[in-house]
């Protein structure tokens, strides 16, 4: 099942923390969801990548890789009678 919501920014800000402490130099975050005008604002100029699952897809289909993403349903709301 796919993540639907939007990744903060405190985990692109633990990934590279964690690109630093492993002295990676490099640091890849891959979400089926997607990432928010701050989280990109906050990697720009570090060395992290954002992919969001549309990118992921087009990925998999540029290396014919049979891919899609499911997402879990929506939960039922019921009324009070």
């Amino acid at each position: 099942m796919g993540y639907v919501g939007t990744v903060q920014p405190t985990a692109v800000r633990d990934l590279y923390g964690a690109v630093q402490h492993e002295g990676a130099t490099k640091g890849l975050l891959i979400t089926t969801g997607g990432f928010g005008p701050s989280s990109y604002a906050w990697a720009n100029g570090k060395p992290l990548t954002l992919i969001t699952g549309t990118e992921l897809l087009h990925l998999c289909q540029e290396y014919s890789i049979p891919a899609r993403i499911l997402h879990p349903p929506r939960a039922r709301r019921t009324r009070a009678n």
